[in-house]
């Protein structure tokens, strides 16, 4: 009987899940499947030819059990040889300021970490330690929640390339039989018990009653799954070679936005069609429900129309086209005079890319050993910064009242507020703006070509460059 080690090497081969050379983070919080998950892979290490991380995530809910988590994490990674890296997250106050749920707050935090860590470690792939259990579980919940063809068809051995899940397939009761039989200790999350969570209730009370209708009913769940997976891709096929001909995807200062050419979307099947809308708002950092989608098929039928949908996202009908953009900036919610978005401040020790949650924003700072082209700098939306006249660390924060610095090509002092006026910024756009500054000095609003410091700005005697970009943070789901 092959152990457990071989049935994950050999679906990990099988599937071209780690490929030789491969540098993985190990997301593990300690709890049991994380725990085998981390033996197991640095068991096969070596015969997969890769190489591991840890990562551990205090997620700040839990802080009489997160100190002890913490210390087995980071005592077996040691026990392994495996650099650890642990981070410590306000979810709570994400949650609120993002208006998610705690559980999709911490999702996406988590994953923002793992992400970060992956790029500090030039590490090309993320593992988690979902389990064939917890595909029975998201199956029930999407479903639950509304979801189509796609969503039902459960989580992915890879996803987007990079994102390894290589105990998908293995029960709990496996891995924690194997926990036993190799002394492997584990902590026990206490909430994994509480029914204000929707994963707790379905795994706690509706799994056990519908198993009295049908004992086997994760494997059928899963084996559902599989079929739909399968027809998905077919479907996924066709949407590929029908996307670059009804949408074209934009970019502007407030982020992300697309056309949809409405003659040639309508001649689709309306499988086709509703798939290529869910296509373009994910592109878009948007979720789109099923009354959505279905709303904006319609949209497309019409020669004019505006509908607003969430974080800001305005959608209009005009010219035989569907237009989508962010035309104040991505945002929760709507803005009014008493509802400005959330202020922040980041330090910036060195070039890099790091996260700006207020604003579900990543700010990327790139030093450059020449300075780009005009072509180059009129087609994008970052700011290009004299490196002589910048030095690390920058600071990046919101807007102030009584900002004021100097203009590039102008006599003096101004207002950032008034320089905003004079370049026809709209209100609410400019609560938005990000201000870089270095020593207390402001040396650019960001995403504004001509809203540099005087001394920043490029000029014939330039010779290294510090780039800045400001991207919508599209963060994973699942």
């Amino acid at each position: 009987m092959p152990t457990l080690e071989a049935e994950v090497l050999s679906l990990c081969q099988t599937n071209g899940l780690l490929n030789v050379g491969d540098r993985l983070i190990l997301g593990v919080s300690g709890g049991p499947d994380s725990m085998a998950m981390l033996r197991i892979l640095a068991q096969i290490a070596p015969q997969l030819g890769i190489s591991l991380v840890v990562a551990h995530v205090d997620h700040g809910l839990r802080p009489s059990e997160a100190a002890g988590e913490e210390a087995l994490v980071r005592d077996q990674a040691r026990a392994l040889g495996l650099d650890c890296e642990v981070t410590h997250l306000e979810v709570k106050a994400y949650a609120k300021t993002q208006g998610v749920s705690i559980e999709e707050a911490a999702r996406d935090l988590r994953y923002a970490f793992f992400e970060t860590m992956a790029r500090a470690h030039a590490a090309n792939k993320i593992a988690v330690a979902h389990t064939a259990d917890d595909q029975a579980e998201e199956i029930l919940i999407r479903l639950i929640r509304g979801s189509g063809r796609n969503g039902l068809s459960g989580m992915s051995l890879l996803r987007d390339g990079h994102i390894v899940r290589p105990l998908l397939t293995t029960s709990k009761a496996t891995l924690l039989a194997y926990l036993q039989d190799k002394a492997i200790p584990f902590a026990s999350d206490s909430s994994n018990h509480d029914r204000r969570y929707l994963r707790n209730q379905i795994r706690l009370d509706l799994l056990p009653a519908l198993a009295r209708f049908n004992p086997n009913i994760k494997q059928t769940l899963r084996q559902t799954a599989s079929i739909l997976r399968d027809e998905d891709t077919l479907l996924a096929s066709l949407v590929d070679a029908s996307y670059p001909l009804c949408v074209q995807e934009l970019r502007d200062i407030n982020g992300a936005g697309a056309t949809l050419s409405c003659a040639l979307f309508n001649e689709q099947a309306i499988a086709i069609r509703r798939r290529l809308i869910e296509r373009l708002l994910h592109g878009l950092g948007a979720k789109g429900s099923y009354a959505q989608i279905e709303q904006l098929t319609i949209a497309a039928t019409k020669t004019r129309g505006q509908w607003h949908m969430a974080k800001g996202l305005l959608v209009k009908a005009e010219g035989g086209e569907l237009s989508f953009s962010y035309p104040e900036g991505r945002r929760a919610g709507r803005l009014s005079p008493t509802n400005t978005p959330s202020p922040f401040r980041h330090l910036l020790p060195r070039p890099g890319r790091y996260l700006l949650p207020e604003r579900n924003q990543e700010i990327r700072l790139e030093r450059l050993p020449a300075p780009p082209s005009r072509e180059i700098m009129r087609r994008e939306t970052a700011t290009y910064l004299d490196a002589r006249a910048v030095s690390f660390p920058l600071v990046v924060r919101n807007r102030l009242p009584g900002d004021r610095f100097i203009p590039m090509n102008s006599g003096g002092h101004k207002k950032v507020s008034r320089f905003l006026i004079d370049q026809k910024v709209p209100p609410r756009q400019r609560e938005r703006l990000a201000i870089l500054l270095n020593a207390d000095r402001i040396v650019a609003i960001l995403g504004l070509g001509r809203g540099i410091d005087h001394e920043a700005q490029l000029t014939e005697k330039t010779t290294q460059v510090i780039k800045i970009s400001l991207d919508d943070h599209f963060l994973p789901s699942g």
